[in-house]
């Protein structure tokens, strides 16, 4: 004799009006259900059982019907009754999470094409983890050109089904030919917040490439596509673009041009600088303190930074006690922190990295922003000064 496990006994309930104590009409069509099950995994449908209201046949039609039927079912059938209309989810998508409810598996019935259907549903219920999870999974399976079908499917619903961050995501997987056949898909508005999110992982060139082909398609308007060039950072971009590409673009403003242009070339002449620590005090051949001139001169952030991640910190030139880093006329600080070594007792040839009491060494290793406090140094002298030195 076969036994029934009690996943199949759940999923044997499903539907069966002598088992139930709801009557949920999603679109004139009828399901049976527990408010135990409900409860426990869809917790918002409770939310929208229909309180009994006092029968007028002197109204419409319609109306005389819907209040007779909710009578009809909270007191002879002793059922709750939730009612909803939502002409943009299809019956298969209702039938198949109330399936899931009691057990049933979504393997196979969550597409490209109704996958919107489930989110939006999913999203009504209360957010049930088990169809999000396998919404999840459908769209990271879904093949680049499906995906992006289902990011721009319009929506008749608030949220959309797929988010910014993980298109983002998606997107820095993006082939060229794949940026030239989607990034035109995309509104003013979608371009804006792909450009200004923290997750696309591609040099600043193909950023411009990205930027430029989706003018390309919208110059009909000049000033959505002036708005999206902003997003480029033009000192960033390579020497043969900026001086061709963004020369010629219509949408650059021309001083923006020549001063990304005097960025690059003070870059250059920084570039081949070598960084330091030492004692403040102390005299070594072919260094220096850094200056407050120094980056008034176009010393910059990412000239130092891309130094540091090369070397994986700045190598040490003497053996001494280290902890507050400082040039010759001011302090390294970020957001008001000051910037310290991560070693105290330094030895000679030793690798330091840096960190303040908000970042740690890992955090302000992608950090630029380093020389942007230079206030006088105004530093207790009781605290281990350590000097940033850079070569001659």
């Amino acid at each position: 004799m076969a036994t029934l496990k009690s996943g199949d006994i759940l999923q044997s309930l499903f539907n069966q009006s002598a088992c139930s104590d709801i009557m949920l009409s999603f679109n004139s069509v009828q399901y049976f259900l527990i408010s135990n099950v409900i409860k426990e995994l869809a917790p918002a449908l409770l939310s929208e059982v229909t309180v009994p209201k006092v029968i007028s046949l002197s109204t419409g039609d319609d109306k005389a019907v819907q209040d007779l039927t909710t009578y009809l079912v909270q007191t002879i059938c002793n059922k709750k009754l939730i009612t909803i209309t939502d002409p943009t989810i299809s019956d298969f998508t209702v039938k198949a999470v109330l399936e899931h409810l009691y057990g049933k598996s979504l393997e196979g019935l969550m597409t490209v094409d109704n996958a919107h259907e489930f989110f939006a549903l999913n999203q009504r219920f209360g957010g049930i983890e088990s169809v999000k999870n396998h919404f999840d999974k459908v769209i990271k399976d879904l093949p680049n050109d499906k995906f992006v079908t289902l990011f721009l499917k319009p929506m008749a619903h608030v949220i959309p089904c797929v988010s910014l961050s993980e298109f983002v995501r998606r997107f820095s997987t993006f082939t060229p030919s794949e940026l030239e056949l989607y990034i035109p898909q995309l509104s003013f508005e979608m371009m804006i917040q792909l450009l200004s999110s923290n997750g696309l992982e591609f040099s600043e060139n193909t950023i411009f490439h990205i930027a430029n082909i989706w003018c390309k398609v919208h110059s009909d308007n000049p000033d959505n596509c002036s708005k999206v060039m902003t997003y480029v950072k033009l000192e960033q971009l390579a020497p043969k673009i900026l001086t061709i590409a963004v020369k010629s673009c219509p949408y650059i403003k021309f001083e923006h041009y020549l001063e990304a242009l005097e960025k690059t070339v003070i870059t250059r002449v920084h570039s081949n600088h070598k960084f330091a620590i030492g004692k403040v005090e102390g005299q070594y051949a072919g260094y220096r303190l850094v200056t407050k001139k120094d980056i008034e001169d176009g010393l910059s952030g990412q000239v130092f930074t891309d130094f540091y991640v090369r070397s994986n910190g700045l190598p040490s030139l003497d053996t001494f006690t280290s902890e507050i880093v400082v040039g010759e006329d001011f302090e390294l600080k970020y957001d008001d922190w000051f910037v310290r070594t991560s070693l105290q007792n330094v030895n000679k040839l030793d690798v330091v990295k840096f960190y303040t009491r908000n970042m740690n060494a890992s955090q302000i290793m992608c950090n630029t922003k380093l020389f942007e406090y230079n206030n006088k140094t105004d530093t207790n002298r009781s605290e281990k000064l350590t000097g940033l030195f850079m070569s001659n």
